[in-house]
């Protein structure tokens, strides 16, 4: 939930400021740490794009744990904390592939069920 002075944003909603950023002219009087706060900004967006395309693939995959699964980050949160979960997830991503294809390959007949059955 979001607190007072706070807001959440969805995806769509970061890549579209981002966008903005990115064209934006920052004035020469307000400089300062602006230029690298935009430049940890678009890193971050890009580290969570890669986070939401393991859990899409983890969810499309039929993981049981990701079904109904959501995370959420602050805006203050460590880059590289961020870049060892996007990790962590891909992982997860090709164990579930391996487990699945083994279980497939041992019981023939999950072969004609998805993930999702």
């Amino acid at each position: 939930s979001a607190k007072a002075g706070h807001r959440q944003m969805t995806l769509d909603e970061l890549r579209d400021l981002r966008n903005r950023l990115i064209l934006a002219e920052v004035p020469a009087e307000l400089e300062g740490d602006i230029p690298q706060l935009i430049t940890t900004f678009v890193d971050q967006l890009g580290i969570l794009v890669a986070l939401n395309k393991a859990l899409d693939n983890l969810w499309t995959a039929g993981h049981f744990a990701f079904q109904k699964h959501t995370e959420e980050f602050r805006s203050n949160f460590e880059t590289a904390r961020l870049e060892r979960r996007v990790e962590q997830l891909k992982g997860t991503v090709r164990e579930w592939r391996r487990t699945v294809r083994e279980a497939r390959e041992t019981y023939y007949f999950l072969n004609f069920f998805s993930m999702s059955e």
